[in-house]
C-alpha cells in the first residue's frame, strides 16, 4: 500500500457489496468539523481573494502558535510543501529521522538530492520497554496521545540524531513529529539542537507536524524567528476534511517568500480560505475534539487488547501494533470488509485508524475475533499436516 484511504485496492479484490467496507487505513479524525450550511457554498464563484487570505492567515497564526518575527503561508495541502521544499532549498544533502512518511524522502531524490537515512530514537513497536534516557521516544502501549510522553523523556537527544550515517554529514534534516506511523516524538531541546547543526551547515531543519494538533503544546514554531526551521502543518487529518486539501508552512520570511512565489497566485481555493478560516478559529470544537478523540483512542486500544495487540505506537488518530503474521492478519480483516494500513517495507506493522462510531467498534472487534479464529484454526490444520 502506498497510502491508506483509497479502497480501489480493497474492493478490486474483495468486491463492493455487504457488508460496507470500515476504512481504518487512514489517520484521518472520523469525526470532521461540521461545516455550517452557510459555507457550503462559499467561494465558488470568485477567484480567491486577499481578504479571504487574510482572514484564513489570521486564524492560522492564533491554531498554530506562530511566533513574531515567523510568517505563515498557505498551501493546497502539505504535500505540495513538501515538493517544493527540496526544490527551493540551499544545496546539499538531506537526512530523514527514522522510518517515516515516505513522501518527504521521495521528494528530496526527486529534486537531485542525496538522501542519508538516520536511525530513529526507538524502533517501531518498543516504546514500552525503551529506556528513559532515549531521546524522543514513541509512545509506550496505551498511551492516549504522544502528550502524555514524559517531559524528560520527550527534551533529550539520542546520539544517533546529531550525525548521518558512514561519515556523511547533511546539509538539511527532516523530521516527522510526531512521526508517522509509530507517534515517537521529539521534545524541543531535540529540535533546537539539530536546527543549530543545520545553521552551522547552511541548511534547514524541516519539522511536519501533520499529527501535531493533538497536542498544540509540542510545536516547534517558537524556534523559527531564530533558526532556519520550517514548520508544516497540515490542515485535513485534525479537521478531518482531507479533500479540502489545505496545508501551512511556518517559516522565517526569507523562506516564506519564496515558497509564495513557487506555489504562485490562487493556490488555494476559495472554499478551502472560508472554510479553513472558520474551522482553525473553533477553538471550542478543537478543544472537544482533543478530548473524545483520546478517549475513542483508548476505546480502539481496549478493541486491539482484546484481540491481543497490544499498540505499539501512535496517535490519538491512530494506533500501530506488531504482528508476526500482519499480511494474513490484514487479508483476513479484508474478507471482512475491514481496511487498514500495511506497510511494505514493514511487514509484521499493522496501522488503525479510529472507527468513526460505536457500529465501528462493534464490527472491528467482530473481525478481529473471527480473523484470529480462523488464523488459529489455519496453523492447527498446518501442524497436523506436517505431523
Amino acid at each position: 500500500m502506498k497510502h491508506g484511504g483509497d479502497l480501489f485496492e480493497a474492493k478490486a479484490r474483495h468486491g463492493e457489496g455487504d457488508p460496507a467496507w470500515l476504512d481504518l487505513s487512514t489517520g484521518l479524525n472520523p469525526h470532521p468539523w461540521p461545516v455550517p450550511a452557510a459555507l457550503r457554498h462559499a467561494g465558488w464563484e470568485r477567484l480567491p481573494g486577499s481578504a479571504a487570505m487574510r482572514a484564513l492567515l489570521d486564524a492560522a497564526r492564533e491554531a498554530y502558535r506562530v511566533p513574531e518575527g515567523a510568517e505563515i503561508v498557505a498551501a493546497p495541502g502539505t504535500q505540495a510543501l513538501i515538493q517544493w521544499l527540496p526544490r527551493l532549498a540551499p544545496p546539499g544533502a538531506v537526512s530523514v529521522l527514522g522510518l517515516t512518511y515516505a513522501e518527504h524522502a521521495a521528494s528530496w531524490r526527486a529534486a537531485g538530492r542525496d538522501v542519508i537515512p538516520a536511525p530513529d530514537p526507538s524502533p517501531p513497536g518498543e516504546g514500552e520497554s525503551a529506556p528513559a534516557d532515549r531521546g524522543g521516544v514513541l509512545p509506550g502501549r496505551g498511551c492516549p496521545h504522544p502528550g502524555s510522553l514524559p517531559e524528560q523523556v520527550r527534551e533529550r537527544l539520542d546520539p544517533p540524531l546529531q550525525g548521518g550515517i558512514g561519515g556523511a554529514s547533511p546539509t538539511h534534516r527532516v523530521v516527522v513529529n510526531p512521526n508517522n506511523p509509530d507517534g515517537r516524538i521529539l521534545g524541543l531541546a531535540a529540535l533546537a539542537a539539530m536546527a543549530e547543526d543545520c545553521a552551522r551547515a547552511g541548511g534547514w531543519l524541516v519539522v511536519d507536524e501533520a499529527y501535531a494538533d493533538l497536542d498544540p503544546a509540542m510545536t516547534a514554531a517558537s524556534l523559527v524567528p531564530d533558526l532556519p526551521v520550517i514548520v508544516l502543518r497540515s490542515f485535513g487529518k485534525f479537521y478531518g476534511l482531507a479533500g479540502l486539501r489545505l496545508g501551512f508552512a511556518v517559516a522565517q520570511p526569507a523562506v516564506a517568500e519564496r515558497l509564495r512565489a513557487a506555489l504562485g497566485d490562487w493556490a488555494v481555493s476559495g472554499p478551502a480560505l472560508a472554510v479553513g478560516a472558520a474551522a482553525l478559529a473553533d477553538e471550542d470544537w478543537a478543544a472537544a475534539m482533543r478530548v473524545r478523540l483520546a478517549q475513542e483512542a483508548a476505546g480502539l486500544d481496549a478493541v486491539l487488547g482484546e484481540a491481543g495487540l497490544s499498540p505499539g505506537g501512535g496517535t490519538g488518530l491512530y494506533r500501530l501494533v506488531r504482528h508476526p503474521e500482519a499480511a494474513d492478519l490484514h487479508e483476513r480483516l479484508a474478507a471482512a470488509h475491514v481496511w487498514c494500513r500495511r506497510f511494505d517495507w514493514a511487514p509484521d506493522l499493522l496501522r488503525f485508524g479510529l472507527p468513526p462510531d460505536e457500529a465501528g467498534f462493534a464490527r472491528l472487534r467482530e473481525a478481529l475475533r473471527e480473523a484470529a479464529h480462523a488464523q488459529g484454526t489455519s496453523t492447527a490444520s498446518s501442524r497436523n499436516r506436517s505431523r
